[in-house]
């Protein structure tokens, strides 16, 4: 019974499959739709906007588009001094003309002068950047050329040679400072006359519109120039043959006095140049190294800053300036007189008081980077090291422009050496000076460009 009943349930399923009804199976159940989940990859919602943060960097005011030559500039009205140095900004960046290796203004004049690499002086407008004229040195003399005979000697019995010439033009005399700093140029206070040095030679430049040098005599080759503070007397160092250190004083071409002074001494004079000024060190005036310390440690120069009379050359004060690796690339008093500035290698600035050699700060090593904070500013600039830095002080004194070898410039307040945030001129600086009765600092760069700023 059992069995028979089991057949007749697969015959019905068999007829129920061919005649296309419906299968005694159960139905399937539908698979069920997934729920969408949250997905764990991060959501694409833009994110939402920062706010900004105050910077910690002191802001920079950025370079403008530099005016083209004569368009007018619109020159501020400010003093520049350590109160307002914050507030400097680039006014215009005059193009042209060969690299600047020195810069010099008359206070209260209109025109600068740019003492170009191939020593030619280019004469400029501050407000509108136009040339007036480019001044071309006089060619310097062919030098005689030297001639060396050497004989050579060989074994007897072999016949001797005849003896050997070489000729070759006569070599310029070393000198200390040689480089950018036997190029500089200096203006006089009242704005009638100006003497620069190129090539070991010194010219005084006078006469009006045309400007017709004429050459100092010196005894040996001119390594700096510069006037005293009230104008009118100017002086000219240089090595001489002997390799011995010279100063002398001049107005116009007519000398004053002149005297033996230490080898590679760096000068200056104060007031109307009755007293001179001179920075040396012991080891480089007598062309010796300094002797080795017993513990290996290497020696530190002996600097000295005296004060000379200048109508003989004799001394009214004698004194050091601090210990220091570095030896003196530049030495500039401040407008009183009163306090002196030093640049050393090692970018390390000095500045010290006069009547007792004190050292009131030091500044230590500044370099582009952390002189410049400024987006575009260029930290692979190249070391130059041959290229002594130029020192300027503000109007009032109060304010100290320092250019660097590394081709950086920084201000300084002179009461206290804080450094003050400056935007950043392009490229290398060569040398600053103030100029329009303090109102402008002007800073002449290697690719002949001369950089204006002004309180804004």
């Amino acid at each position: 019974m059992n069995t028979g009943w089991r057949w007749a349930v697969i015959l019905l399923w068999l007829l129920s499959a061919a005649c296309g009804l419906p299968a005694l199976r159960p139905a399937p159940t539908p698979t069920p739709t997934p729920t969408p989940q949250p997905s764990l990859t991060p959501s694409q919602t833009p994110a939402p906007t920062l706010t900004p943060q105050p910077s910690l960097t002191p802001s920079q005011t950025p370079t403008p588009t530099p005016l083209a030559m004569g368009d007018p500039l619109t020159l501020p009205d400010e003093v520049i001094s350590a109160e307002n140095a914050g507030r400097l900004a680039i006014l215009a960046v005059w193009r042209g003309g060969d690299a600047v290796r020195g810069l010099g203004m008359a206070p209260g004049g209109e025109d600068y002068l740019a003492l170009e690499a191939d020593g030619d002086i280019r004469v400029g407008a501050v407000s509108d950047g136009q040339v007036r004229v480019v001044l071309a040195l006089p060619p310097v003399p062919t030098p005689t050329p030297r001639c060396i005979t050497v004989q050579f000697s060989v074994p007897q019995p072999l016949p001797q040679p005849p003896p050997v010439t070489t000729c070759y033009p006569a070599a310029e005399i070393p000198q200390m400072g040689a480089g950018w700093g036997a190029l500089q140029v200096g203006m006089d206070a009242r704005s009638e006359e100006w003497v620069s040095t190129a090539g070991g030679r010194a010219f005084l430049w006078r006469g009006g519109p045309d400007w017709q040098p004429q050459e100092l005599d010196t005894p040996g080759m001119v390594t700096q120039v510069g006037y005293a503070p009230q104008g009118g007397v100017f002086f000219a160092a240089a090595e001489t043959v002997e390799r011995k250190g010279w100063v002398g004083l001049f107005r116009g071409t007519q000398p004053l006095a002149g005297w033996e002074t230490p080898r590679g001494a760096q000068v200056f004079l104060l007031a109307g140049g009755e007293t001179v000024g001179l920075v040396w060190q012991e080891e480089a005036a007598a062309g010796t190294a300094p002797p080795m310390q017993e513990d290996g440690a290497p020696p530190l120069p002996k600097v000295h800053v005296e004060l000379r009379w200048a109508q003989d050359g004799s001394l009214l004060e004698d004194g050091l300036l601090a210990e220091w690796r570095g030896n003196v690339i530049a030495a500039v008093p401040d407008p009183a007189g009163q306090r002196l500035a030093v640049l050393r290698w090692g970018n390390r600035l000095e500045l010290y008081d006069l009547t007792d050699h004190t050292l009131l700060w030091s500044a230590e090593a500044y370099t582009r980077e952390d002189v410049f904070s400024q987006p575009g500013a260029d930290p692979l600039l190249p070391f130059l090291p041959n290229a002594p830095g130029g020192l300027a002080f503000s109007a009032d004194g109060s304010l100290l422009a320092a250019a660097n070898p590394e081709g950086v410039l920084a201000l300084f307040a002179a009461q206290t050496g804080e450094r003050t945030a400056l935007a950043a001129a392009e490229g290398v600086v060569t040398s600053a000076v103030f100029g329009l009765g303090g109102r402008v600092l002007l800073a002449g760069g290697e690719d002949g460009s001369i950089t204006v700023w002004g309180v804004r």
